[in-house]
């Protein structure tokens, strides 16, 4: 919560807007004009040290008061103009500007939802339309109804017990990732028009095919593998991937699990041994952590939380 939002809650309002439109105003210039009639007892020296007057400043120049025309010299400040013209004020936030989507602006969307905020402050706060704001409530609920059976027990698919009451997964911490992801969001912009409905059918089955009990997504066929690959491709590129396999060496499709893991590092997860019957086999694709790709005698085969919360933001946003 900001300033404004503490302000409102104090004053017992529904929102920072009813505390501007009818509260706010009139104690703002009472706190202006104090503020401008103040004086500070601060130190001749303190105050050249900061920056507020000159090294060398007449001796009847040394208060505080005479600080304001040297800094509005110094850091050329430019008069504010009222943009209020015949008492008519201008619209501050047009119908038709553009909305700016992003995964940011997404979460934070979502976030101030979920703390209460009405959807028309949020909107405006955040310059997204109505209709866009209601399509991310709609599909974040959706991904989160999704869970695993496992042991006559549901379990989410895609929030811990810690984030059990949440609506988006967890911001990314390491700033690497931040910057990955954005090469990725640079990307897939430059292909979605073309291959919308592949993108969404990938973004689809990743949602689907992922729990947050493992890393990385599950994938049976070797043919959905192949799918995923040539379609993700178009803005993850292929050494960003390692594949976990499962029971290959003793499947049936053993020859097109090894077209479809072509170019992507692998690992033996899981091996059949013995005289053990003929499998399917199964791979579980993720993403190398940054900083694995980046130094290689990491000796863990650590996975990058980047992956799913791509995906998962992506799924809120796109999904129709």
């Amino acid at each position: 919560m900001n300033g404004y939002d503490i302000i409102s809650a104090f004053a017992g309002h529904e929102s920072p807007r009813m505390t501007f439109e009818h509260y706010f105003h009139f104690s703002d210039w009472i706190i202006a004009q104090k503020l401008n009639i103040a004086d500070y007892p601060i130190p001749k020296t303190s105050m050249s040290f900061l920056g507020l007057l000159p090294k060398r400043p007449p001796k009847n120049q040394r208060t505080l008061v005479n600080a304001l025309p040297y800094l509005i010299r110094k850091l050329h400040v430019e008069p504010c103009v009222s943009n209020i013209h015949n008492g008519i004020a201008p619209i501050l936030n047009s119908n038709n500007e553009k909305e700016l989507i992003s995964i940011p602006i997404c979460h934070s969307a979502l976030t101030l939802h979920q703390q209460g905020f009405l959807n028309q402050d949020i909107c405006s706060r955040l310059k997204i339309s109505e209709a866009t704001l209601d399509k991310w409530i709609n599909n974040a609920r959706s991904i989160k109804a999704l869970f695993v059976n496992s042991k006559n027990a549901h379990y989410s698919r895609h929030f811990s017990a810690l984030r059990k009451n949440k609506l988006v997964p967890a911001e990314l911490k390491m700033p690497i990732e931040i910057k990955i992801q954005n090469q990725y969001i640079k990307e897939l912009k430059k292909h979605y028009s073309v291959h919308r409905i592949a993108i969404n059918d990938a973004i689809s089955y990743a949602l689907n095919h992922s729990s947050t009990s493992r890393s990385g997504i599950h994938f049976n066929s070797p043919n959905e593998l192949t799918t995923f690959i040539k379609t993700t491709h178009l803005f993850i590129p292929k050494s960003h991937w390692r594949a976990a396999t499962q029971y290959l060496n003793k499947s049936v499709k053993k020859a097109d699990w090894v077209i479809a893991l072509e170019g992507i590092s692998t690992f033996n997860e899981r091996k059949s041994l013995g005289r053990s019957k003929k499998t399917q086999g199964a791979v579980r694709l993720e993403l190398i952590h940054p900083k694995m790709r980046d130094n290689k005698d990491y000796k863990f085969k650590q996975s990058s939380p980047l992956l799913m919360h791509l995906f998962h933001m992506f799924g809120i946003m796109m999904m129709t």
